[in-house]
């Protein structure tokens, strides 16, 4: 099998942003239908659960059998911590800022 020649920078350009956009798009779709459906709530809410859902799927990755290139391993790696750094902020401020002491 012989291997094809890779896309130009512009068409690497390109690709990425659409993905990018495409992504934005699919997350604002999302939000939308999760207020709707919901009715009135509060949008950090709602980005809070999506953002740390996503940083806790994106850190269990890592514990999984596989060979990951060092870029993703590394990127993996960054979000795990700052997964870890953000619950722990948040815990912090939850319990400070309620009158649970």
């Amino acid at each position: 099998m012989m291997c094809t020649q890779c896309p130009t920078i512009g068409v690497n350009i390109a690709l990425f942003t659409l993905g990018v956009g495409l992504a934005g798009l699919l997350v604002t779709a999302l939000l939308s239908m999760r207020i709707r459906s919901h009715g009135h709530q509060h949008l950090s809410g709602v980005l809070k659960r999506m953002i740390v859902n996503y940083l806790q799927v994106s850190s269990l990755a890592l514990k999984f059998n596989l060979v990951w290139p060092d870029s993703m391993q590394n990127l993996l790696v960054a979000q795990g911590m700052f997964f870890l750094c953000f619950f722990f902020f948040y815990l912090q401020f939850t319990i400070f800022t309620s009158n649970i002491l």
